[in-house]
């Protein structure tokens, strides 16, 4: 059952985002419009991750906590149904404003703890430096919604940075909000998984920047007993 502090907790999220999307978020992560280069390495990295992993992807893709839509251009640009997923209003817009071209996209606004999708079931679930924003307490719910949402055979991908850059400030500013970021190794969410069922079948790691060593993790899940 959903408590009242994960409510609080997904309403402090959204806020948080709705204000990022409004400020730094395509600037830190994402390219710039009218510059050629993005302005940090980490979309390079994600786009690299993407790229290594796109053969794991199946046809039907959910994408939680999508941000603007950065890297999900590239998923549709292989020829894959995209649902981007975002807590925040202001990000689902975004992402409305570059892909609604794509036959394959679809946008919306759900807390992916209580995400419902009447009539479909999905072949991938992908969080994208999107699962350490869920305490502990809420993990197991959101992975079973997720095992309720996969097809036979389907997969969970998650994309994570470790160990995990942001600021004193930062931090300090967004947990007044009720926003905490889990620092959160791929072992451990290995073992997450894995205590709700799922296997690892394969990990990339890409380097974002090594002042000091800051890596991405992309790790692929597939529910055990699955074949």
């Amino acid at each position: 059952m959903r408590s009242q502090d994960m409510d609080r907790r997904a309403r402090a999220v959204e806020k948080v985002w709705d204000k990022e999307m409004l400020e730094s978020y395509d600037k830190h992560m994402g390219k710039v419009e009218g510059k050629e280069q993005p302005e940090t390495l980490h979309y390079v990295a994600q786009e690299k991750m993407f790229h290594a992993l796109k053969e794991k992807f199946g046809r039907n893709v959910v994408s939680i906590g999508s941000g603007p839509g950065n890297l999900d251009g590239v998923l549709l640009d292989n020829d894959r149904l995209v649902t981007m997923v975002d807590v925040s209003k202001i990000a689902v817009l975004k992402a409305y404003e570059k892909f609604n071209k794509y036959d394959g996209a679809t946008f919306s606004h759900q807390d992916a703890l209580t995400m419902r999708f009447p009539g479909e079931i999905f072949d991938t679930i992908l969080f994208c430096n999107a699962f350490y924003y869920f305490e502990a307490d809420e993990r197991d719910a959101l992975i079973q919604n997720c095992k309720n949402l996969l097809n036979t055979g389907g997969k969970v991908i998650v994309i994570e940075e470790f160990p995990f850059k942001i600021t004193m400030e930062k931090k300090e500013a967004d947990a007044v909000l009720g926003v905490h970021y889990n620092d959160i190794s791929p072992d451990k969410i290995a073992a997450i998984f894995s205590q709700n069922g799922f296997v690892l079948e394969t990990r990339e790691k890409i380097v974002i920047d090594k002042t000091p060593e800051h890596d991405l993790y992309g790790s692929v899940f597939e529910l055990a007993g699955a074949y």
